[in-house]
Parts: structure tokens; C-alpha cells; sequence
């Protein structure tokens, strides 16, 4: 959880335009909490079969979405 409080609290600084840094025993809970969590994103990656629809962000069958080309000039 660490790690994904640094994450959206940094982005919201620089999307203010603030200064973000990170104390140093947050950043190593994060690199804790990173390690920890990745057999577990490695699991599920391997037991998920690929064309399963969670792997599609529209959902399946879904239309996709085209924009018109742009005239320059």
C-alpha cells in the first residue's frame, strides 16, 4: 500500500506543480512492498489465460474507438 500512496501522491504534486520527494524508509517499505507483491502479479499473469477479457480495456466485442484525421495547415 506504501507504494501506491507515493505513487498518486507524486502525481498529484507535479500535476500541481509542487516539489515531491520520497523519505527514505517510505521508499524502502515501497521497494519492500513492491517485492512482495510480485510472485503474486506473476501468478495471477500465468493462471490468466490471454484472451481472457480482462486483458481487453473495452470489454469483448467491444467497438473501437477511431478519431478523424487531423488537416494541417
Amino acid at each position: 500500500m506504501t507504494r501506491e500512496l507515493i505513487v498518486r501522491r507524486a502525481g498529484a504534486a507535479l500535476a500541481a506543480g509542487l516539489p515531491f520527494e520520497v523519505a527514505p524508509d517510505a521508499a524502502a517499505d515501497a521497494a519492500a512492498d513492491a517485492v512482495d507483491e510480485w510472485p503474486e502479479i506473476v501468478e495471477w499473469a500465468q493462471r490468466t489465460p490471454r484472451e481472457d477479457a480482462v486483458h481487453e480495456p473495452r470489454g469483448p466485442g467491444a467497438p473501437s474507438i477511431r478519431t478523424p484525421p487531423t488537416r494541417s495547415g
